[in-house]
């Protein structure tokens, strides 16, 4: 099934966060739905002061924890010219 952030190699190391005034949540990519991550208003960590507060926020986060580098060493039963 497809991503809604696509990624190299499959890594899928990005995900997306949705908050609102009352909670956060993290957007389930497999389900297609949302799950609560925290209570609360965290909308001032979008940005810089009290303007940037916009009715919803969408935080991506990538953890290159995930992140697939691929093998380390060249398979030497591939036959590199």
């Amino acid at each position: 099934m497809g991503r809604t952030a696509p990624s190299a190699s499959n890594s899928q190391e990005i995900e997306l966060y949705v908050v609102l005034p009352a909670d956060a949540y993290i957007y389930d990519a497999g389900a297609h739905r949302l799950l609560p991550v925290a209570e609360g208003d965290y909308r001032f960590m979008s940005g810089r002061g009290s303007a940037v507060i916009a009715p919803l926020n969408i935080f991506y986060v990538a953890d290159t924890c995930k992140y697939d580098l691929g093998p380390s060493q060249p398979d030497p039963s591939i036959g590199y010219p």
